[in-house]
C-alpha cells in the first residue's frame, strides 16, 4: 500500500453495493482508494485488505465507508462483521480518520412482520439470527468507539436491496413472473408493505452521508410503498392486467404449514412457504425519511423507477 493522505477508503468494493458506490465516487475530484479481500480488481485505486487481521497500512483516509461483511458463511460472520469492523476502527483511529460510515441492515430490529409497526432508528434492536446479531453488535461497537475517540460516525441501515450481482441472483424475478403469468394473489383483506430499495439509491445515500458532517446518527434507507402499489407498478411495466385475486389468510396459513412439512421431509424448497407468506402480508414498514429530513438528501431513483429498470433488464435477458 502507498503512503499518502486520501479522502475516502471504501471496503467491500467488489460487492453489489460497492460497485455503484465506487462508480459514483470515481467521478468526483476526491482522492479515493477501495479495498477488497480475496478479490483482485484491475485498478490503480485498489488495495487488498484482510479485515480479520490487524490492518497495517500507511494510507490516511479522512473518511472510511465500511461496506464489507459476511452474510452467508455462518462460521465467519462474527469474525468479519464484528472483528473486522473493530480492526478497521482501530486502524482508522491510528490513521487520523475523521468520519466512519458503517453500512448495516434493518435486520437488526428483528421485527415481527405480522404485527403492525413503524420502525425508526430509535426502535430497540431485537436481532433474531446470527447475521442480524453480528451486525447489531458491530453497530453498537461503532457508536461507542467513535464517541470515545471523537470520530464522527454515520450508520446506514438499508432494507432489502434490489441489486444484480455477479453470482446471478435475480431479485423479485419470481414475483414478477407470477404477476406476468396471472398467478399472483393477495392475502386476506389487508395490504402489506413492500420494503425494498434499489442499489443505486443506497449508493447515493452512502455517498451523501460521507459528504454530510456527521452528527453520530443512524439512518434507515428504504423506499417503501404498499404491496398493492408495487404489484400494480410491476403489472403496468409488464403490460398485463393488475392482479385482483385474493385468498383467505387462514387458507394460505394452512398451505404454508403443509409446504413446511413437505420441505422438511423432501429436503427441498417449495414455491410457497411461511417466509413468502410473511412477505406477502408484511405489516412492518421501515421509515427511510429521516436522512431526507436531516440532510436534504433525496433518493434519486425511487422504487418505481427501480422496478421499471429491473423489468427492462430481465426483458433484455429473456427472463420475462
Amino acid at each position: 500500500m502507498g503512503s499518502e493522505p486520501l479522502d475516502i477508503l471504501v471496503t467491500g468494493a467488489s460487492g453489489a453495493l460497492g460497485k455503484p458506490v465506487i462508480a459514483r465516487l470515481a467521478n468526483s475530484p476526491r482522492k479515493l482508494r477501495f479495498a477488497t479481500a480475496g478479490r483482485s480488481i484491475a485498478s490503480p485505486h485498489h488495495v487488498d485488505v484482510d479485515l480479520v487481521e490487524p490492518i497495517r497500512s500507511n494510507l490516511r483516509p479522512q473518511t472510511i465507508i465500511h461496506l464489507a461483511g459476511e452474510k452467508r458463511d455462518l462460521s465467519k460472520m462474527w469474525e468479519v462483521n464484528l472483528g473486522g469492523t473493530e480492526n478497521l476502527l482501530n486502524w482508522g483511529l491510528a490513521a487520523g480518520t475523521q468520519h466512519f460510515v458503517y453500512v448495516s441492515s434493518v435486520g437488526v430490529y428483528g421485527s415481527d412482520k405480522e404485527q403492525e409497526q413503524v420502525v425508526t432508528p430509535s426502535t430497540p434492536h431485537n436481532p433474531k439470527n446470527e447475521y442480524e446479531k453480528s451486525k447489531s453488535a458491530a453497530e453498537k461497537l461503532v457508536l461507542q468507539f467513535c464517541a470515545k475517540n471523537q470520530i464522527g460516525c454515520t450508520i446506514l441501515q438499508p432494507s432489502t436491496v434490489i441489486a444484480l450481482s455477479d453470482d446471478r441472483q435475480r431479485p423479485l424475478l419470481s414475483l414478477i413472473r407470477s404477476i406476468q403469468r396471472g398467478h399472483f394473489f393477495f392475502l386476506g383483506k389487508g395490504d402489506g408493505w413492500f420494503n425494498y430499495i434499489g442499489a443505486g439509491d443506497v449508493a447515493a445515500a452512502i455517498c451523501a452521508a460521507a459528504d454530510f458532517p456527521s452528527a453520530n446518527k443512524t439512518y434507515i434507507l428504504n423506499t417503501s410503498i404498499r404491496l398493492s402499489e408495487a404489484v400494480g407498478t410491476i403489472a403496468q411495466f409488464l403490460g398485463v392486467p393488475i392482479p385482483k385475486k385474493r385468498l383467505p389468510h387462514l387458507f394460505t396459513s394452512l398451505l404454508a404449514q403443509v409446504a413446511a412439512g413437505i420441505e422438511m421431509v423432501a429436503g427441498r424448497r417449495m414455491p410457497f412457504d411461511r417466509r413468502r407468506l410473511a412477505e406477502l402480508n408484511n405489516q412492518v414498514v421501515y421509515d427511510g425519511q429521516f436522512i431526507e429530513q436531516d440532510t436534504g438528501f433525496n433518493y434519486p431513483e425511487g422504487i418505481r423507477k427501480t422496478l421499471q429498470n429491473l423489468i427492462a433488464t430481465y426483458r433484455g435477458e429473456g427472463l420475462v
